[in-house]
């Protein structure tokens, strides 16, 4: 892809929002959330290393539903040590799926 296709859209609250492949989004607190598939969003995907609920931390949570709003996406997804549930939090759901169970999809 040229430099130009790269072209990065940038946002008040946000700090970097790439628009191609895998990227990272932080926002201005350095909260991090990556998205996947170019242009159009598809799913939000929040990488953490917890084997139980207790063990998610509110940050991670925060991050990953501040970034469903700024990016008008509804599929979360967060990848788990070995934690698998669906967590209902603010009107959105957020899909916790063990690694293992992720990389076999």
């Amino acid at each position: 892809m040229k430099k130009a296709q790269k072209a990065k859209m940038r946002d008040k609250n946000s700090s970097r929002i790439s628009t191609s492949g895998l990227r990272g989004l932080r926002d201005r607190n350095r909260n991090r959330a990556d998205k996947r598939k170019g242009l159009r969003i598809k799913q939000l995907i929040q990488v953490i290393c917890a084997s139980g609920k207790d063990e998610i931390e509110r940050r991670e949570i925060k991050s990953l539903i501040k970034a469903s709003e700024l990016l008008k996406c509804n599929d979360l997804l967060m990848i788990t040590w070995d934690y698998e549930d669906e967590l209902k939090i603010r009107n959105k759901l957020i899909k916790c799926l063990p690694l293992w169970k992720w990389l076999l999809t």
